[in-house]
């Protein structure tokens, strides 16, 4: 909250991105709105400040303004020629917020262009991880989360285990404890 009260526009902006995602979103929209309104300076404060909204409406049960946040960021980074590790996490955020608008989806025609979308944008969302591995536990779990909407059980637990031991390995306590609640959800769902 420190970086966001006061100090210079990065530092007030990269404290957004991290605080939306540290705190399961809980970033005032106000605040995120505040810095959004202010000149775009910088294709990097921009996407930082579309990753902070997209997940805060992530976590505020808004998955269809999350997607929309997260795919401006995207294309901001990609027309800029952005590519490091504050903008590897966006792909992950994404494939989260379209997974969650196919979970809410009433038709099976939404359902089918919301998975449509997360299948085309997984190589790009693993790609990153792997540049930037510390977002490599989200990425492979959200892998995995696909993999079970496609019917492939077997390879989508192979592919959380994965996500378990690369977040072992960065001593992320937090990835680590929600790969095994997806795990422990698939396996009661499927009765493993």
């Amino acid at each position: 909250r420190i970086g966001v009260e006061g100090g210079e526009r990065h530092g007030r902006t990269f404290s957004l991105a991290v605080w939306a995602k540290a705190s399961g979103g809980a970033v005032p929209a106000d605040v995120i709105a505040a810095e959004l309104a202010l000149p775009a300076e910088d294709p990097l404060i921009t996407c930082a400040l579309f990753e902070a909204e997209g997940v805060r409406c992530l976590y505020a049960q808004e998955p269809h303004k999350a997607v929309e946040a997260l795919d401006t960021a995207l294309e901001i980074a990609r027309k800029a020629g952005i590519d490091n590790d504050w903008v590897a996490p966006i792909p992950a955020w994404l494939q989260t917020s379209l997974r969650h608008c196919d979970e809410g989806a009433t038709s099976a025609a939404d359902r089918s262009s919301w998975l449509a979308r997360a299948r085309k944008l997984m190589p790009q969302t693993l790609k990153a991880a792997r540049k930037f591995p510390t977002n490599l536990p989200h990425a492979l779990r959200e892998h995995a989360q696909l993999l079970f909407l496609d019917g492939n059980a077997q390879k989508a637990f192979q592919v959380l285990e994965q996500s378990l031991l690369v977040a072992d390995q960065q001593g992320a306590r937090y990835e680590h404890a929600l790969t095994l609640l997806a795990r422990g959800a698939h396996r009661t769902r499927l009765g493993a």
